[in-house]
């Protein structure tokens, strides 16, 4: 038995979350900003920083959803079943999904108030 299918979801999903830099350009949204507005200068250096940062991010991801892939095919190595059933096992894999479900939490409130802005602005184009 392999661990790869597991390995090659979480390299997918690592893959696709940085592929939506491509799709995510705030450049659009900067074209909009009047920069004679100081509050508007700051808003567009935000947004540069940011974008920066972003592919920053998105190119460890991409790094890192290209190593996993190269896992994909490792034997599953022999484990301590006591050590897998210990209570730090099950705390450390508890802790990984809670922070999952905090994730998905953030996602989908984020979802709901970006569909709401892109309904209201579907309302103001031709």
């Amino acid at each position: 038995m392999r661990q790869g299918p597991r390995r090659a979801r979480r390299a997918s999903c690592n893959a696709w979350t940085a592929d939506g830099r491509e799709r995510c350009d705030t450049r659009k949204h900067q074209k909009a900003l009047v920069l004679e507005d100081p509050n508007a200068r700051l808003e567009y250096d935000a947004y540069v920083r940011l974008a920066r940062a972003y592919r920053d991010i998105a190119e460890k991801l991409d790094a890192t959803a290209d190593q996993m892939t190269g896992y994909r095919d490792l034997p599953i190595a022999r484990h301590d079943e006591r050590a897998m059933k210990s209570l730090d096992a099950c705390r450390s894999f508890d802790e990984f999904v809670t922070v999952e479900r905090e994730l998905l939490g953030y996602l989908t409130t984020a979802l709901k108030r970006d569909e709401a802005m892109l309904e209201q602005m579907r309302g103001m184009c031709p």
